[in-house]
């Protein structure tokens, strides 16, 4: 019932997950990101939306993509958000809500309003930062400053006497992701690593959303790279790498072909919201 489900958020509520999905998310080009609000209001707009949604989608995008007073923003976060606060906040019609509200019929105006917004504030962007995404390699702090000052929590300092699945690994610290998906047993939580620290660099693909390869430290000492792709639905692409690690399996399990070598290449892709 709901007390089950509070009691179950309540033992797996973890600050460190949460700033680090903040992170992840980071990752994303802020005008990808502004992109993707966009496109979120006007789905929203057609579908009958009520103001008071709308609205509240919309404090939540300039959240987002327009506060440079975030703690923790890398420096494109932070230029971007510095030059899409005030156009962003006029084109929702001002930062109070009940005047917001106030004007009515949001699904009229809101959509078109933050398009035209975002067409100057792009525009601008791409004038000055626009060589960002040319660079095959960038700093990962260009994007949040949470990973150069991520500190792995002490062993034990927050564990429960008796309960190993209460540790660290979910009160204080981070698991590796991708440590979940095996296809023949169940996970033993007591020996998953957990990340204690990040590769100070991302290699950034040239597709369209232009996902970026981040590579974590496991605690056991071992590199997982991940694909951090943003502005789009990633269950998709984590059932494609499920399928092509069973791929794989098959290939190992087979004389033939693992005398020859051939495997699957493949990423963990852990989607971090619904």
């Amino acid at each position: 019932g709901l007390d089950r489900s509070e009691r179950l958020a309540r033992m797996l509520y973890s600050p460190s997950r949460d700033a680090f999905t903040r992170a992840v998310t980071l990752l994303d080009f802020p005008h990808k990101r502004l992109e993707w609000w966009r496109g979120h209001l006007k789905m929203l707009a057609h579908a009958g939306t009520s103001d008071e949604i709308l609205s509240a989608v919309a404090d939540e995008m300039v959240r987002d993509v327009g506060d440079p007073d975030e703690p923790g923003l890398g420096n494109l976060n932070a230029r971007f958000a510095q030059m899409a606060r005030s156009p962003l906040t006029r084109a929702i019609g001002g930062s109070d809500p009940e005047k917001r509200l106030a004007k009515g019929n949001l699904a009229r105006w809101l959509p078109n309003s933050v398009a035209e917004a975002e067409r100057k504030i792009v525009d601008g962007w791409m004038k000055q930062f626009g060589k960002a995404q040319e660079l095959p390699r960038q700093r990962v702090t260009q994007f949040s400053q949470w990973f150069n000052s991520f500190e792995p929590p002490v062993a034990g300092s927050a564990g429960v006497p008796g309960r190993r699945h209460l540790s660290p690994t979910f009160r204080m610290g981070v698991e590796v992701p991708g440590q979940y998906d095996a296809l023949k047993v169940p996970p033993d939580v007591a020996t998953h690593a957990q990340i204690v620290g990040f590769e100070p660099e991302v290699d950034l693909f040239r597709s369209k959303q232009f996902p970026k390869k981040l590579v974590a430290r496991g605690s056991d000492g071992g590199e997982y790279p991940f694909v951090a792709k943003g502005s789009e639905d990633l269950r998709q692409d984590d059932r494609i790498e499920r399928l092509f690690r069973a791929m794989d399996a098959l290939l190992l399990s087979h004389p033939g072909s693992r005398h020859r070598g051939l495997t699957v290449r493949t990423f963990h892709v852990a989607p971090l919201s619904a």
